[in-house]
C-alpha cells in the first residue's frame, strides 16, 4: 500500500490523517478483519462479498448497502472515477472495513450512504457535505491515475476550505437567549409538573441540568448506569459513562463495556435528590434489561433510551410544554454549554481534564472563539427579561441595583466606597501588571462621565475577552501538544473569568441607564 497525507486544518490546529492507496493488499486486509469483525458479532448479517451487511454496536443494528447500477454509473462517476463500477464498490467495501473501529457504527453508515451518492453525480455535483472530509479520504484513495477525478478532489478541497471559513462567522445572540429562556421555563415547569409528566420528561430536566455543567456527549448521558448515584460525608457522587475512542488512538470495539469507561463526579445534591425520585417513581415499571438509569419507552426496541426517543421528547416538550420553537435547544448543545459556563466561571479541575485531554474538542468553534457574544447574551437577558434567574449559575458577576453612593473621581466615578479612606485593596485585585496602580478604567468598580470613554472602555473589555478566549485556546493546545501544564489552562481560565466578569459590568451599567 501506497501511503498518503491528509492535512486537516481547523483555524489555530492541524492534523494530519494518514490514507492509503486501496490496492490489492488494502483489499485482502479488509476481507481479513471483516472476517474478525464477524466473529466478534459486530458484523452479524453478510459476507464481505455480499451487497448488504448489518452491523451492530450492542445498542442498534446498522444496515450497509452496497448496490450500485453499473448503467448509471457508467453514465455519471464512471466517466470521472477511472474505475468501473465492480471496481469503485470493492473499493467502497474496503474503505469501509478499514474505518471500523476508528468511526462510530452509525455515522460510518452514512459515509456508505454518501459515498454510494456520488456513485450517481457528475463531477459538478460532486460538493463538501456533512460526510466531505470521509467522501475527500475515499477519492483520494483510489487506485490509478484520473485527471478527471483530481478536478473533483481539488473542487471539494475547495469546498472544504470554505466551509472551515463559514463556520468561523459569529453566531447570532438570540440562540444563546434560548438557552437562557429555556433554562428559567424548565424550572417553572418543574415546580409544577405532575408525577407522571415529571417521570416522562425526566430524561429532558436531567440532561439539562448534568450536562450544563459535565461535558457529556448525548450517548455518554443516555448511557449512565442504573446505579449511578452515592452520597458520602464530602458530597453526592454519579457514576457515568465515558467514551475512550475519543482521548486516544484506541480500536473501536463495538462493545459498550470496552468502548466506554466508569468515570464518577461531584454533583449537586438538588440533583441526587431528584434522580432518587426518578428510580423510586419508575420501579414498577424497569425491567430487567433495563440498565441503565433512564427508561425507554414501553413500545421501544432498545434496552437504553436511545438518541431518538431522547430527541423526540427533547422537542416534544419544547413544543408542548414551553411553547418554544422545537429547534431552540439541541441534545449536542450542552456539551458546549457546560465548556463555556465553567471556563467563564473560571475553571475547575474537570473542565481541565477535559479540555487537554480530548482531541476532538471543536477549538475552531465561535462558542470558544467568540465569547464576547455570549457574556453580551446573558447580560441583556439578565436585563431585559424580567427575570434574573436567566442568569446560568456561577457565570457572572452583577450588581443588584445601580449604586447610590459614589467616589467622585477625576472622570467618573467609583462605587467602592472605601477607596475614600485609603482603602486600595479592590485597586490592587484589578492591577495586572501593564499599567499604573491608579488608573481606573480597567476596574469593574469604575463609571466614566463621557459618553465617548464609556464607549471606548466596553470595545476594549469586549477585546478583551475574545483576547482572553483565544489565549486560553493556545493553552490548551500547548497542552494537548506536551508542551504546557494544565496549571496554565487554569490560569488562563481565571484571566478569562475576570475579562469576563468585567464587560459584563460595563453592559450592565448600559442596559440600567437605557430601561
Amino acid at each position: 500500500m501506497r501511503p498518503l497525507m491528509n492535512e486537516e486544518v481547523n483555524d489555530s490546529y492541524s492534523r494530519y490523517l494518514t490514507l492509503y492507496t486501496i490496492d490489492n493488499k488494502a483489499i485482502r486486509n479488509a476481507r481479513d478483519d471483516f472476517e474478525r469483525y464477524r466473529s466478534e458479532s459486530v458484523v452479524v448479517k453478510g459476507s464481505f462479498e455480499d451487497d448488504e451487511w448489518v452491523l451492530n454496536n450492542e445498542l442498534k443494528d446498522y444496515r450497509f448497502r452496497f448496490v450500485i447500477d453499473g448503467r448509471k454509473y457508467s453514465a455519471k462517476a464512471g466517466k470521472w472515477s477511472g474505475l468501473n463500477a465492480a471496481k469503485f464498490k470493492l473499493c467502497m467495501k474496503t474503505f469501509i472495513v478499514m474505518r471500523l473501529g476508528e468511526v462510530v457504527l452509525g455515522h460510518l453508515c452514512t459515509v456508505c450512504k454518501d459515498i454510494l451518492d456520488i456513485a450517481y453525480m457528475d463531477p459538478d455535483e460532486v460538493s463538501y457535505g456533512r460526510n466531505g472530509s470521509h467522501v475527500l479520504e475515499f477519492l483520494g484513495a483510489l487506485p490509478g491515475d484520473s485527471e478527471s477525478r483530481d478536478r473533483v478532489l481539488e473542487s471539494l478541497d475547495d469546498d472544504k476550505n470554505s466551509q472551515i471559513w463559514k463556520k468561523s462567522k459569529s453566531r447570532k445572540l438570540e440562540e444563546f437567549s434560548n438557552y437562557l429562556r429555556f433554562d428559567a421555563r424548565l424550572a417553572d415547569f418543574w415546580r409544577s409538573a405532575d408525577e407522571q409528566k415529571k417521570v416522562y420528561y425526566f430524561p429532558v430536566f436531567f440532561w439539562w441540568k448534568l450536562t450544563s455543567i459535565l461535558p457529556l456527549r448525548p450517548t455518554e448521558f443516555l448511557l449512565i448506569p442504573k446505579k449511578c448515584i452515592r452520597s458520602e460525608s464530602d458530597g453526592y457522587f454519579i457514576k457515568v459513562r465515558r467514551t475512550r475512542n475519543k482521548k486516544n488512538h484506541e480500536k473501536k470495539r463495538y462493545k459498550v463495556n470496552d468502548d466506554y469507561e466508569i468515570c464518577e463526579y461531584g454533583i449537586p445534591e438538588e440533583l441526587y435528590k431528584e434522580i432518587q425520585l426518578y428510580v423510586k417513581r419508575t420501579r414498577k415499571i424497569r425491567r430487567d434489561e433495563n440498565i441503565t438509569l433512564l427508561i425507554p419507552g414501553k413500545d421501544a426496541q432498545t434496552w437504553y433510551l436511545s438518541y431518538q426517543q431522547m430527541n423526540y421528547r427533547l422537542h416534544k416538550f419544547l413544543r408542548q410544554e414551553l411553547m418554544m420553537d422545537e429547534t431552540a435547544v439541541n441534545l449536542g448543545d450542552t456539551r458546549h454549554l457546560a465548556m463555556i459556563n465553567l471556563m467563564l466561571s473560571g475553571g475547575s479541575p474537570v473542565i481541565c481534564r477535559e479540555l487537554a485531554g480530548h482531541e476532538d474538542i471543536d477549538i475552531s468553534s465561535n462558542y470558544y472563539s467568540n465569547l464576547s457574544t455570549i457574556v453580551e447574551s446573558t447580560v441583556y437577558e439578565y436585563c431585559h427579561s424580567g427575570d434574573q434567574r436567566a442568569v446560568l449559575d456561577g457565570k457572572l458577576f452583577f450588581p443588584i441595583t445601580l449604586p447610590e453612593h459614589k467616589v467622585r473621581l477625576s472622570d467618573g466615578y467609583c462605587d467602592y466606597l472605601p477607596v475614600e479612606r485609603g482603602d486600595i485593596s479592590e485597586c490592587v485585585k484589578n492591577f495586572q501588571g501593564q499599567m499604573r496602580l491608579g488608573e481606573c478604567h480597567d476596574c469593574r468598580h469604575f463609571y466614566p462621565d463621557r459618553q465617548g470613554l464609556r464607549l471606548s472602555i466596553r470595545n476594549e473589555r469586549k477585546e478583551a475577552v475574545d483576547m482572553s478566549g483565544e489565549f486560553l485556546m493556545q493553552m490548551i493546545e500547548a497542552v494537548r501538544k506536551g508542551n504546557g501544564q494544565t496549571e496554565s489552562i487554569q490560569a488562563a481560565m481565571a484571566r478569562l473569568c475576570k475579562a469576563g466578569n468585567d464587560y459584563a459590568g460595563v453592559l450592565f451599567r448600559q442596559y440600567m441607564e437605557e430601561m
